[in-house]
């Protein structure tokens, strides 16, 4: 059997295309990012545990990356989101770790400042798939993202299936 030359390019950038999407060992991938979860912490130590991971905690984009991220533990439980209003009460800020959707999934009346204690709070996902802001110093599980790596050896495609220069 002889394979032609436009076979073998259209083989090598599947190829390359797939095994070009790298996660570190231990982590899931899931669209164009990987994820490590970590066990229950303070939601500042959660931070610099993703950090020092070269991630960000996880603040979902869309719909199926909250349900994803959601269910990464079983059973289900709450864990830390990436939001917090610890620079000033009320204005909350997001660590997206790129470019933020605009997605939210606050649940009702919420975020509430934790029924106005006054003191900094962090969001977290809960067991109804919702957000909610709870203390930063309670102890939950949380979620690293960081990108897909990819290495600079392969042939890209892009989404309309050309090939595309290398990126520099």
């Amino acid at each position: 059997m002889k394979i032609s030359g436009v076979s073998l390019i259209v083989l090598a950038v599947f190829c390359c295309r797939r095994l070009a999407a790298i996660c570190p060992p231990g982590w899931q991938e899931f669209g164009e990012s990987c994820y490590a979860g970590l066990p229950g912490k303070p939601w500042s130590k959660a931070n610099l545990t993703c950090t020092e991971l070269q991630a960000t905690l996880a603040v979902p984009n869309s719909k199926a990356e909250n349900y994803y991220i959601w269910g990464f533990f079983e059973p289900r439980v709450d864990m830390w989101l990436g939001c917090s209003d610890l620079d000033m009460d009320g204005n909350w800020t997001c660590l997206f770790g790129g470019e933020s959707s605009g997605f939210q999934n606050w649940g009702i009346n919420q975020p509430d400042g934790n029924k106005g204690e006054g003191k900094p709070v962090c969001a977290c996902t809960t067991g109804s798939k919702t957000w909610d802001d709870r203390p930063c110093g309670k102890g939950y599980r949380a979620v690293c993202k960081r990108p897909v790596r990819h290495p600079g050896f392969c042939l890209e495609t892009g989404r309309d299936g050309r090939l595309i220069a290398p990126s520099v």
